[in-house]
């Protein structure tokens, strides 16, 4: 059995949770709805009731989950590479519009309570509606956190908006029960207008999770904290020089990262490509998904000082009769400058190579990254 702290990425596990959730949902709320609805009426309250079609209201988001989870899971094809995970969103967008469509007919109701200025009858039922709305804060909170369990294990958006539709019933519930109270205490409106609070929390609910799901639809990139840890990890990676547009595109069952790394613009091909596939590994680690980086040249301009700073030396150096072929560039082993030197043609083997230490050493006072590699021709 998968520890809760693992996560599942494989599409047809992912939906067998969410079919198990959905299910549970709907028994859950069909009877919690049921019970609410009828009390409300019984009692004329309108608070019960909203919160009772509140309740009723997740039982079609719960279909949705299952049609979602469903037509996500479906396997990659010509016309969609990266899999059908977004079809999730969408079923959550749809989840969401429908749930502002819920809260708007009942604030039309709740302030229509207000208008008449009805009162609602609460009477010898005090304790009925006490004790279904206290169970349905109880079932709703079990059924929010089973939600919740199972979205953090398959790291599933649609079932953690699930798992809060759970929990706003649950704490509209206390809503209702504060606006009893307050109806008994004296105040015969306050039952309308806690409706038309709980109304309001249910259209905003849903008008925040639908833009944050459509923003994701419309290509929204990771967050600046997700961005900043990628940038990190690929700058991990030695011959890294710099990263910038860094892009997370978000297909729910598949993620696809796309970055641009600066190498030394003097790297060789089968160099630049061994740091760009480490760069993958390094942000695939990350990101958990897969990652496409684009390497792009950079660095000339601190290879023409490098070879600046050569020539310079070699014009000083009195045993230098000439110099030409400067070159610095970047490899795997570090920084490498290399020139062809003349010298006088009786010079010894020993002479030679004690000029050569000390060109490399007077270059690392500035360049500690960079090694000298002269080829030396006799005059």
């Amino acid at each position: 059995m998968c520890r809760a702290e693992e996560k599942i990425d494989d599409p047809e596990t992912r939906s067998r949770y969410a079919y198990r959730e959905a299910l549970v949902s709907i028994a859950g709320n069909i009877g919690l709805a049921a019970a609410k609805i009828l009390i409300g009426m019984m009692v004329f309250s309108v608070a019960i009731i909203a919160d009772g079609v509140h309740t009723m209201s997740d039982v079609g988001t719960s279909f949705i989950v299952i049609l979602g989870a469903k037509a996500s899971k479906k396997a990659p094809d010509s016309e969609h590479p990266f899999g059908h995970g977004r079809y999730e969103y969408i079923a959550s967008l749809v989840i969401y519009l429908a749930l502002i469509a819920v809260g708007i007919e009942l604030l039309i109701t709740s302030v229509g309570r207000v208008l008449d200025r009805s009162e609602p009858a609460i009477g010898g039922l005090t304790i009925p509606a006490y004790a279904v709305l206290m169970a349905g804060i109880l079932v709703k909170e079990a059924m929010a956190r089973y939600s919740f369990s199972l979205a953090k294990k398959t790291d599933s958006n649609m079932l953690r908006g699930d798992g809060w539709h759970h929990r706003s019933d649950a704490l509209t519930t206390i809503g209702v029960l504060m606006g009893i109270f307050l109806v008994q205490a004296g105040f015969p409106l306050a039952d309308a207008l806690i409706g038309m609070g709980i109304s309001l929390f249910i259209a905003f609910t849903g008008a925040k999770m639908a833009f944050d799901t459509a923003a994701v639809l419309a290509g929204k990139n990771a967050s600046p904290e997700k961005i900043r840890e990628i940038e990190r990890a690929a700058r991990s990676v030695d011959g890294v020089l710099g990263v910038h547009k860094i892009f997370v595109h978000d297909y729910r069952n598949n993620r696809v990262t796309t970055l641009h790394v600066e190498v030394d613009g003097q790297t060789g091909t089968d160099y630049a490509h061994r740091i760009a596939s480490e760069v993958e590994k390094a942000v695939s680690g990350v990101v958990n998904g897969e990652t496409v980086v684009h390497t792009e040249p950079t660095g000339p301009v601190l290879n023409r000082d490098v070879e600046k700073a050569l020539e310079k030396i070699l014009i000083e150096s009195p045993e230098v009769k000439g110099h030409h072929n400067i070159h610095a560039y970047f490899d795997e082993r570090g920084g490498h400058v290399s020139a062809h030197i003349t010298v006088r043609k009786d010079m010894s083997v020993e002479e030679s190579h004690r000029l050569t230490h000390s060109i490399d050493e007077r270059l690392k006072e500035k360049y500690p990254e960079y090694r000298v590699e002269l080829h030396i021709e006799p005059r």
